[in-house]
């Protein structure tokens, strides 16, 4: 009989501290949060989120986690718009207390650009948490400096076939300064998940940067949340640096399988486009709906430019006037420019739309059509336009996935520009 009840005993307090160990509480004390409010918290990865009321800025949540978690947390008082002046924030929950503090009026606003002037929330909660902070408080002055950047590039960008010469060399050489600020970024990031391999924020650094979605990239940099626009290099980052992350990973058997597998599937997915390899042929339409090869339209002798773009993206038409200065500047240089629309040929709608946008645009260079879901779009990982594509004349892809000044630094770096 006592074996019995001390077998009981021992499996109750075996289950709760297995039911402990999965649980986690969240609480909150912000000042200066007037009356009542809501609080949103979303599991980032998963998308899943709950409502916690707040009252005078405090709130108290429990819930279930398996293993460390990045969730995003929005504040908002009740005289707010939630959408647009919530004040919100990255971080990561793991079991056991959390706690969340930070004055309301100087927290982060989605609908404040200049969020680095504001404050983050002060959180107090696990090992996983201590990892993000220490890679953002080394980060962070980077991001602001290139945020600040790309914001000044993006302003004056805004029509650039009027602008002199000598100007447009000067927002260019500003583009190289951008990307020398991001690569300081990336190299960050390496150092980061080479010196953190079994922490589950490095795994979502990895399957940030392997996947397509680009909201996962707001984990790695923070502006691209507060809607803060500009050329990222993380869509090109150096294949051997990722495949070493995930050989760590595995070798400390930090993850399962199935995670380690998925991330190997993903850099084999993202490998097929990276600058060096061999350019991967595709059928595509012309402007009679007849199927052409792309291998047909490069040229043994020239670089070949690909203009993704699609009749319905404002930003794509917005770029054609600074193709055509680029068509202008390098047509007897050995560059040949085609556009590759994304508008659905297969629907009528979509195909006359298509066919007037070339009537208004009135590009001197071949028009080709293909789906935003083809092989083309695969073969190239074109998940986002605009999106343009170089291909060298021995059909060997120079990048993909540039747009804006980034194609004037490529193509300065093809032909050996002179600096002015």
């Amino acid at each position: 009989m006592r074996n019995t009840i001390f077998f009981a005993i021992a499996t109750l307090l075996i289950f709760s501290a297995c039911k402990k160990s999965n649980s986690f509480t969240l609480k909150g004390n912000i000042s200066q949060m007037p009356g009542k409010g809501l609080a949103i918290l979303q599991n980032y990865i998963s998308g899943n989120a709950d409502t916690i009321e707040v009252n005078d800025g405090k709130f108290e949540y429990t819930g279930l986690i398996e293993e460390p978690t990045l969730y995003q947390l929005s504040l908002s008082a009740k005289q707010d718009s939630f959408w647009f002046q919530s004040r919100t924030d990255l971080f990561y929950i793991e079991n056991g207390l959390t706690t969340i503090s930070g004055n309301y009026q100087t927290l982060y606003d989605l609908d404040n650009r200049n969020f680095f002037s504001r404050n983050r929330m002060s959180i107090n909660g696990g090992k996983s948490n201590d990892i993000y902070e220490n890679y953002l408080s080394c980060v962070r002055p980077i991001i602001q400096k290139a945020a600040a950047l790309g914001s000044e590039i993006l302003l004056d960008t805004t029509s650039l076939e009027n602008m002199t010469a000598d100007y447009k060399q000067q927002l260019i050489n500003k583009q190289k300064n951008l990307n020398t600020l991001l690569s300081q970024r990336d190299s960050i990031i390496n150092e980061f998940i080479v010196k953190h391999p079994m922490s589950q924020v490095a795994y979502d650094f990895a399957y940030a940067i392997l996947s397509k979605k680009s909201k996962m990239t707001a984990i790695i940099d923070e502006s691209q949340a507060h809607s803060m626009v500009y050329p990222s290099e993380l869509e090109n980052h150096n294949a051997t640096s990722m495949a070493v992350w995930i050989r760590l990973m595995e070798q400390q058997r930090a993850f399962s399988d199935e995670k380690t597998q998925h991330l190997d599937s993903l850099l084999k997915e993202k490998s097929k486009s990276l600058p060096g390899t061999p350019f991967k042929d595709a059928p595509l339409r012309n402007v009679n709906g007849e199927t052409v090869s792309l291998e047909n339209l490069l040229s043994k002798n020239n670089y070949t430019l690909i203009d993704c773009w699609a009749s319905w993206c404002l930003p794509c038409r917005w770029y054609i006037p600074h193709l055509k200065t680029i068509n202008e500047e390098y047509n007897n240089k050995s560059l040949q420019i085609i556009s590759i629309s994304l508008d659905n040929y297969d629907k009528t709608s979509e195909r006359k739309q298509w066919l007037q946008a070339l009537e208004d645009e009135n590009m001197p260079w071949p028009q080709y059509q293909t789906n935003c879901k083809s092989e083309f779009t695969s073969l190239y990982n074109v998940s986002s336009i605009p999106n343009i594509i170089i291909i060298s004349p021995d059909k060997k892809i120079i990048q993909t996935g540039i747009r804006g000044l980034n194609v004037d630094v490529v193509l300065e770096e093809i032909y050996n520009e002179p600096k002015r």
